[in-house]
């Protein structure tokens, strides 16, 4: 079992990205807690990496609405 932090640091997250992705619903939530921590298993840690593997998944909102990304103005 893993922490949050250890996880993110894996998949090249941050902490709080995770978390975003989380509430967000991009990445399921774990199924185990210690206190206020996620514990993550080998599968969801598998799972939140193919999640997070979808072209655009990881991309912030700033840059995606950023000029020049083919908006139409």
């Amino acid at each position: 079992m893993k922490t949050t932090r250890e996880v993110a640091r894996e998949l090249g997250v941050t902490p709080g990205a995770l978390r975003q992705h989380i509430a967000a619903g991009n990445v399921g939530q774990p199924k185990r807690r210690a206190g206020m921590m996620f514990l993550w298993t080998p599968a969801e840690i598998e799972a939140a990496r193919r999640s997070l593997s979808i072209p655009g998944r990881r991309r912030p909102r700033y840059v995606t609405g950023a000029p020049g990304q083919g908006r139409a103005r």
